[in-house]
């Protein structure tokens, strides 16, 4: 019987089962996986061509873990490149999350081994699995930011660019970028002109505009975007993420509590 409560975490609810129980048992193996990919060409009369195909091999180290818990039940959890360090006979307590409240799709969050006084992190990456499962997602305000900040810069850019490249043609160096910058994107009446005379451009011109409209907006939203990961995102993030592996130990714990006390389970028969 696992001990469940639900916790507020980001955008949802958390449901959180705690097993408590003592290691009956546990086995260890590894599985390799091998695969070719590529090869083949061709042989004929004059001869010809055959190319061996690329052999890789993919190890995984299994864990396999039983526990009876404290009402008798015995349950497994298996470990795929990980490492849980028990010994038979140890007592401990397991954390499992989901969205849902179905137990059965619950991911290993949290274990605590008594004897060793340790705590084991099965997921490693937390801020992933919280992106994963919906209980977070980036600020709505990073995200309009992104989206309309390189939108706005992309089209400044490209109408700012475009009647001055589409007469001067693209320049070949920096010097000759500079004197076309100072000759042509601080001249207003420049533009005055350009933008009076639009109703003259071509379709054609108008669709190439916005072709390279999408281009820079594409780079201006990696720029921005990545600035903003630097800037602010990442500590967001790390910010979500240790609010909600603190809450899901401290109360992986508490819902543990009285079990710290209690004598083993096959000394209680």
């Amino acid at each position: 019987m696992s001990r469940h409560t639900e916790l507020d975490i980001g955008r949802g609810k958390l449901s959180l089962w705690v097993k408590c129980g003592e290691i009956i048992g546990q086995q260890k193996w590894s599985e390799t996986k091998v695969s070719s990919s590529g090869g083949g060409g061709y042989v004929g009369p004059q001869g010809g061509h055959v190319s061996s195909p690329t052999i890789t091999s993919e190890t995984k180290t299994k864990q396999e873990i039983w526990i009876r818990e404290e009402d008798g039940l015995e349950s497994s959890l298996e470990l795929s490149n990980k490492a849980f360090p028990v010994n038979n006979g140890q007592r401990v307590w397991i954390a499992l999350g989901a969205k849902s409240t179905n137990v059965d799709t619950a991911r290993y969050l949290i274990a605590y081994n008594q004897a060793s006084d340790r705590y084991f992190d099965f997921l490693g990456n937390w801020t992933g699995w919280l992106y994963e499962s919906k209980l977070i997602k980036k600020p709505l305000i990073y995200r309009l930011l992104t989206f309309w900040l390189s939108l706005f810069f992309s089209i400044i850019a490209i109408w700012l660019a475009l009647p001055v490249f589409s007469k001067t043609g693209l320049p070949h160096s920096f010097s000759q970028f500079e004197q076309i910058f100072l000759k042509y994107f601080t001249d207003p009446q420049f533009y005055l002109e350009f933008f009076n005379q639009l109703s003259a451009v071509s379709t054609g011109d108008l669709l190439l505009m916005g072709f390279y409209t999408l281009i820079s907006w594409g780079i201006f939203y990696f720029i921005i975007n990545f600035a903003g990961r630097i800037i602010f995102l990442n500590r967001w993030e790390r910010k979500q993420t240790d609010n909600a592996y603190h809450l899901v130990l401290k109360t992986s714990k508490e819902l543990a509590g009285d079990y710290d006390g209690l004598q083993t389970i096959s000394e209680n028969g």
